[in-house]
């Protein structure tokens, strides 16, 4: 019982999260896709999905036959490229990942129907960027105790990508000023 209370409350932070981005980043507010994404969010902090692999995507993509092929690959690239850019902005493929992601989902929504239980990823292949940039979003936000080695990745994050939720939330910290990360 005491794991379904964690359980619950984490998935409370993480819908209170993706609201306030919802809100921030000024997305239509659908109550389907906000679900999927404290689903998607909470599975991956439970570590039940793996996108450990090095398969290339296209590969994973032309191999894909049935739905559950594709939301995989469609949620795996939405968590990298939203919680981990870095990553494929390192490896320069950060377009080519999207369009990978964006058209996994687009052939869920297909087999599922667009409008009937394809809605959610519909929308997602539609706005793969913006929720890939909410999910950044929650990741610097929640970052509310940040230990040293975290306070580095950050750092290295602002300096090397100038990536600027990583710089607002160093700044937060009153550590570092813009001068400093630029």
């Amino acid at each position: 019982m005491r794991m379904l209370y964690k359980v619950e409350v984490i998935n409370k932070e993480f819908l209170d999260q993706v609201q306030k981005s919802v809100k921030k980043l000024k997305l239509r507010e659908d109550i389907y896709v906000e679900g999927y994404m404290v689903s998607l969010l909470s599975k991956f902090l439970k570590k039940e999905a793996d996108v450990s692999t090095d398969e290339p995507l296209i590969y994973r993509l032309v191999k894909s036959k049935r739905l559950e092929d594709y939301v995989k690959l469609g949620d795996d690239i939405l968590f990298i490229t939203g919680f981990f850019p870095e990553v494929v902005e390192r490896k320069k493929e950060k377009k080519y990942a999207i369009s990978i992601g964006r058209g996994s989902y687009g052939q869920a929504a297909v087999i599922l129907n667009y409008e009937g239980e394809g809605h959610v990823y519909n929308v997602l292949s539609k706005k793969f960027e913006s929720y890939s940039d909410l999910i950044n979003s929650i990741r610097y936000d929640m970052l509310e105790l940040i230990d040293d080695k975290a306070f580095f990745e950050i750092y290295k994050t602002a300096r090397d990508y100038k990536n600027p939720r990583a710089s607002e939330k160093l700044k937060k910290t009153g550590t570092l000023t813009k001068k400093d990360i630029t």
